[in-house]
């Protein structure tokens, strides 16, 4: 997975927030499977991973509970992943 290496910085200049998550991706193909998630699944991905707070912070900040986190993480990660294996089998049938 392609992910910008000085992250602060290229997040601030490529306008990375938690509802175009997308950005973060120099892969075309990692790009459009983030942008194919829901935006709430993006801020939940967000607001663990890239402001990395410790689950109990992002249930405050996003009122939501544990458990609904999590299952919004588990859904967001799976639908990632089935996302880019169907855009990389997708682009690997033009061939």
């Amino acid at each position: 997975m392609t992910f910008y290496e000085n992250t602060e910085e290229d997040f601030l200049e490529n306008d990375v927030n938690p509802y175009c998550l997308e950005k973060a991706f120099t892969d075309y193909n990692h790009y459009l499977a983030m942008k194919e998630l829901t935006k709430l699944e993006k801020l939940v991905l967000y607001t663990l991973i890239i402001e990395t707070l410790p689950l109990g912070e992002a249930c405050r900040k996003l009122k939501l509970t544990k458990y609904e986190i999590i299952k919004i993480k588990e859904k967001a990660l799976r639908r990632f992943r089935n996302n880019l294996k169907r855009i990389i089998r997708k682009g690997e049938d033009l061939k």
